[in-house]
């Protein structure tokens, strides 16, 4: 019997996934990698963006492209999207903000099957100032705040540099581009 806990042991050890280099993306519980396989990802920006703001969501989705090195978003408008598992990437805008979360500017959440990513959700908290740089007004930068949660969307954890796009906050009036360490974590897995 207890060699047979043993064999049994070894075999679910040696069948599970092996972990990947951490590249600065979220993980799986064996350590994986969190990713996109299939291109490209379809996103549908809700028209609760004016036409000005998706500009700036399609100018931080560019600036991955260009990270990554190859087009990888194809960006679509729709009208009253809802932020759900549905298998549509969806990214809207919010007045009625859960009060667990009234701090964040954005959340994103992921969906995914081992380490797949499916779908993923964004949602902006319309409370905040959310600004385009044309605008020149005072705060929350849209282009780096849709930055951030599009690095989120393909797989990007917090990064603990401040001067990272995935540095854990923004602050208002600071236009943050993506940087050094964010298309190095970035061009590991893509």
């Amino acid at each position: 019997m207890r060699y047979f806990l043993l064999l049994l042991t070894f075999l679910v050890f040696a069948c599970a996934p092996k972990p990947d280099v951490d590249c600065g993306f979220i993980r799986n519980n064996y350590g994986q990698n969190l990713r996109w396989k299939r291109f490209p990802i379809v996103i549908y920006i809700d028209t609760s963006f004016d036409d000005q703001h998706a500009i700036s969501i399609q100018k931080a989705a560019a600036k991955w492209e260009a990270a990554i090195g190859k087009p990888v978003f194809q960006i679509k408008r729709v009208n009253s999207a809802v932020a759900q598992q549905d298998n549509q990437n969806i990214l809207v805008g919010l007045i009625n903000w859960s009060p667990r979360d009234d701090r964040k500017s954005a959340v994103t959440s992921l969906y995914f099957n081992s380490d797949e990513i499916a779908e993923a959700d964004v949602v902006f908290n319309f409370n905040y100032n959310l600004t385009t740089r044309e605008s020149r007004e005072y705060g929350i930068d849209l282009e780096a705040l849709a930055a951030h949660e599009l690095g989120h969307l393909l797989g990007l954890a917090h990064n603990p540099d401040q001067y990272s796009i995935m540095y854990y906050s923004l602050s208002n009036g600071y236009q943050k581009e993506i940087a050094d360490i964010d298309k190095k974590n970035i061009r590991c897995v893509y």
